[in-house]
């Protein structure tokens, strides 16, 4: 009867892992290819100007493109799809997500005209859309509650290695294909520098899915027998509402750290205009800082605050959100307004790191806020919403400020600074808002789970005294 109880308790929490090693092995597949979706989605910051040679466009229609364009199928599809995620099989999802924005990458280095760049770039939202609930879900399944945030924060860092490559490497594989100049392939006609790199960075994400699809397994779920399988759309977005401090304003002030990344959308493109510097060489720079401060300071983010809830701290991920957002501030104000290039790559490399802190901590603190059957549409509303500000409209923003307030290209700097100074107050004054709500609501939430759990154990384990003073006698047990 013991052994019957303890394999009915293990099963709601998930129970069979197939190990730590496995797990982690598991953590580091999805942490790389969140960095190939950085990566292919981060590229075309650095030839902005070569787009609008090419086609002759304006920063305004190259914003709409980065930003709208990506966002309206990311959105309109990743609440779907983590519906999906939170009852189907995980893994499928990743796996058709990745091999349907790299072959969009593809397309987006064989376009002719912004219609189908844009086009292009919905693609790639769609497909990018499948990777985090999906995979943030598997990462609550399979790692134990203590060290969530470091295996979350690896996923992040992930994608802040994707970014940072996309300026390194991406920076020297431009300066490489300038070089070899423009080819010529069948059916496809002239290829220009930028839209060969586009074809050559969509392999890496074609053969990392095959890598899963033939390494990776779907983990158990780990969602507690008194729950429901998943909650509808409906259901999760009601919860998230009556739960307004706690898990709203959570979602939206971490959502506002966002627009600090649709800022640096816009930063190589800064860094060529106002001090005259290469794509490579600012490829390079931008990279080499992000690789060495973003992803540590990312998987930083996830350590301190697996440290700090350990003292009891359950409010760590919200301190250090709104702690780096305010600390950032200086690097905002005078990164952008400086006249000297090397002060300039410093304070963004510092402003980088500071600002990963927060990116490690935001996805394990809205998962944290959220039921098991509903995470990874909690995720999903958390993106939506930081994707909306951070893609959908601070890259468009900062052009239409620099095209219709300044009306000069050089003036990008100011543009940037109003946008990333006024962002600070909101996501701050959100997260405090939400601290001590949200602390009382995930203490509240864990020790209603952890008493059904109770109950749920003690329902299935009948006591040995049964009704009419008859006993029930263990069976001899075989040696």
């Amino acid at each position: 009867m013991t052994d019957k109880v303890q394999a009915a308790s293990d099963t709601p929490l998930g129970g069979a892992f197939k190990g730590v090693k496995g797990a982690w092995y598991v953590v580091i597949l999805l942490a790389l290819s969140n960095a190939v979706s950085f990566f292919d989605r981060g590229f075309v910051s650095l030839v902005i100007d070569p787009i609008k040679d090419s086609l002759h466009v304006t920063d305004t229609q190259i914003g709409l493109m980065i930003g709208p364009a990506f966002i309206i199928f990311y959105s309109s599809v990743s609440l779907p799809i983590a519906r999906l995620a939170d009852s189907k099989n995980r893994k499928h999802i990743i796996l058709s997500g990745m091999f349907f924005w790299s072959a969009c990458t593809a397309a987006f280095g064989m376009a002719r005209n912004i219609f189908v760049l844009g086009a292009a770039r919905m693609g790639v939202g769609l497909g990018e859309a499948a990777l985090v609930p999906a995979g943030i879900s598997i990462i609550n399944d399979m790692v134990p509650r203590e060290k969530i945030g470091r295996a979350v924060s690896m996923f992040t860092a992930g994608g802040m290695l994707g970014g940072a490559l996309s300026g390194l490497a991406g920076g020297f594989i431009y300066a490489w294909l300038v070089g070899v100049g423009d080819i010529h392939l069948p059916l496809i006609g002239r290829v220009e520098p930028w839209q060969q790199a586009f074809l050559i960075i969509s392999i890496p994400g074609v053969i990392l899915g095959l890598v899963i699809l033939f390494t990776m397994g779907e983990p158990m779920r780990r969602i507690a027998a008194h729950q429901k399988a998943s909650l509808s759309m409906r259901e999760a977005v009601g919860y998230i509402f009556a739960h307004k401090r706690a898990v709203l304003c959570t979602i939206l002030g971490f959502a506002m750290l966002s627009a600090q990344a649709g800022v640096a959308t816009w930063t190589p493109t800064f860094f060529m205009r106002t001090y005259g510097l290469s794509p490579a060489q600012v490829g390079a720079a931008i990279g080499l800082f992000g690789l060495l401060s973003g992803v540590l300071g990312a998987v930083a983010g996830g350590a301190i605050t697996d440290y700090l809830r350990k003292r009891g701290r359950e409010d760590a991920n919200i301190l250090i959100g709104a702690g780096t957002i305010l600390l950032v501030l200086p690097c905002n104000i005078f990164g952008w307004i400086t006249d000297d290039p090397v002060t300039a790559l410093v304070l963004a490399a510092l402003r980088g790191m500071v600002l990963s802190l927060a990116y490690g901590v935001a996805h394990p603190c809205v998962s944290l806020a959220a039921p098991a059957n509903m995470r990874s549409q909690a995720v999903a509303i958390y993106l939506l919403c930081a994707n909306a500000i951070g893609i959908g409209m601070i890259p468009v923003i900062v052009p239409l400020l620099n095209d219709y307030v300044f009306h000069d290209p050089l003036a990008l700097r100011y543009s940037l600074l109003i946008v990333s100074v006024a962002a600070t107050p909101l996501m701050a004054g959100l997260l405090l808002y939400a601290r001590k709500p949200f602390v009382a609501h995930v203490t509240a939430m864990a020790a209603a789970n952890d008493a059904a759990l109770v109950a749920y154990a003690a329902a299935i384990s009948p006591p040995a005294s049964l009704q009419g003073g008859m006993t029930l006698t263990p069976l001899p047990q075989k040696s």
